[in-house]
């Protein structure tokens, strides 16, 4: 976090070698590139944990890229990504699931067996209609904070 003199290439270059790296942390990295982080985890197959908050140029696309190629990642956090929309993930093994703070967020299909944790706190655009599927697509869900989510009224 806060490394701001190592370059996007630099840090690719060092992290794509570490194929047994069970933990990825980029928070904070805004200037980390959705091709440097497909880059990443394709190479970082054994991670069971990636934090992409308040990375900035971080969209919809890259999250369901990385839950296909990390087949053992069981926590993703994306706390404070702006760019997220419409997140669309498929991942058997995730268990916990931070996407509190993306205020732009407005759509949410998950197949997520084994999800227990789901933060979408300050989600201002999360639908209602998104909220109600979770109920089929995650039945593990244990705990859900929709707080501050304004959209789907009192």
């Amino acid at each position: 976090r806060g490394c701001h003199l190592i370059s996007e290439q630099g840090i690719v270059a060092a992290l794509s070698r570490l194929r047994r790296l069970q933990a990825l942390e980029l928070n904070q990295w805004s200037n980390m590139s959705e091709a440097s982080v497909e880059l990443l985890v394709r190479h970082c197959v054994a991670a069971r944990r990636l934090d992409l908050s308040m990375c900035e140029r971080i969209g919809d696309g890259v999250l369901a890229k990385a839950a296909r190629a990390l087949t053992q990642l069981r926590d993703l956090e994306c706390y404070g990504a702006m760019r997220l929309q419409r997140v669309q993930l498929k991942s058997p093994s995730l268990a916990s699931l931070s996407l509190s703070n993306c205020r732009s967020l407005s759509d949410l299909a998950l197949s997520c067996p084994n999800l227990t944790r789901l933060s979408m706190q300050n989600c201002r655009e999360i639908s209602a209609e998104a909220v109600m599927l979770l109920g089929t697509s995650c039945p593990s869900l244990e705990f859900l904070d929709l707080s501050g989510c304004s959209r789907l009224g009192s």
